[in-house]
């Protein structure tokens, strides 16, 4: 009897409440809807990237290692792009030529095998996917052309050092093929003078100590000869350094600087997803489950007042 008559107390008390329980879940419900209506949740685009393999793979390490001397590896490459990435200064010069609207950008460093993952945050999901791209790609192409423009300012530099360093060289060069030749014309008007058309023999040994002599000694034939030569010879006979800097002039100028051939990261998948704040949805079930819970208690309250 007892169990039977808890039955007739709930059905008693659903009959007597279900206009209110109707009233009070329909009421949150609307708050709900109002409450999501003016809350907003936005889109976090997510991008995983991490470094190239290895340093061939980096043509700004040759190019830093030939240019500079110095190392520009993968670590310190893509720390270098994550740190030009979060810059405020990137993220406003490129707010001001695409125009999008509430969308952030920040990166955070996933720290398992040195991957990073890149961010755009927007209240609407297609635009944090669009200033996502975008916002990779454009920084992407200003990290390289911001390196690229360095290195041929070194470039430059060191073409206008080396071009200087080869001049310098070849007056050097220039003046002991001068004299040389000088040298020689002196020796050819002893050796005119005095009758040596053709080499002298039985030499006093002790004579060839004067260089004046020792020249003179080819006899006017083989003098005008040599001077004909060596005022045809390259002046690289006479310094070794022509052509080590004409060389590394050649090299230096041969070097093409293109932003298109150089990488400067990996890419991991694509695009995901993920909801930073409530769901508008979920707000409103929310809100439905807490009217249903008060509901609930209205009845079990008209229930034990009944009995």
């Amino acid at each position: 009897m007892g169990y039977t008559s808890d039955i007739l107390a709930i059905k008693k008390a659903l009959k007597q409440t279900y206009k209110l329980s109707f009233v009070i879940i329909a009421s949150f419900v609307l708050i709900g809807f109002v409450v999501a209506y003016f809350s907003s949740y936005k889109w976090n685009a997510e991008k995983i990237i991490y470094k190239l393999d290895s340093s061939y793979q980096n043509k700004l390490e040759t190019l830093f290692f030939t240019l500079e001397g110095s190392h520009f590896n993968n670590d310190k490459l893509i720390e270098a792009y994550v740190k030009f990435f979060n810059s405020k200064r990137t993220q406003s010069d490129f707010e001001s030529i695409y125009k999008l609207s509430n969308v952030g950008f920040y990166s955070t460093a996933i720290k398992v095998n040195n991957e990073y993952v890149l961010k755009a945050l927007s209240v609407n999901k297609d635009e944090a996917e669009k200033g996502l791209n975008s916002y990779i790609e454009y920084t992407k192409m200003a990290f390289i052309k911001k390196n690229v423009n360095y290195l041929n300012r070194i470039r430059i530099t060191l073409i206008d050092e080396y071009q200087n360093k080869l001049r310098n060289e070849r007056k050097k060069a220039s003046i002991e093929k001068n004299k040389r030749v000088e040298e020689l014309k002196v020796a050819l008007y002893i050796s005119e003078k005095a009758g040596y058309e053709k080499p002298i023999k039985n030499l006093d040994l002790n004579s060839l100590s004067d260089p004046v002599f020792s020249n003179v000694i080819m006899g006017s034939n083989i003098l005008k000869e040599t001077i004909k030569s060596i005022e045809k010879s390259d002046l690289t006979l006479y310094s070794d350094k022509i052509a080590r800097y004409q060389y590394i002039t050649d090299e230096i100028s041969n070097i093409k600087i293109d932003g298109n051939y150089i990488n400067i990261f990996k890419n991991k998948g694509g695009i995901t997803y993920k909801i930073n704040g409530i769901n508008k949805g979920n707000i409103i079930l929310l809100f439905f489950f807490i009217g249903l819970i008060l509901s609930t208690f209205s009845i079990v309250f008209r229930c034990k007042v009944e009995r």
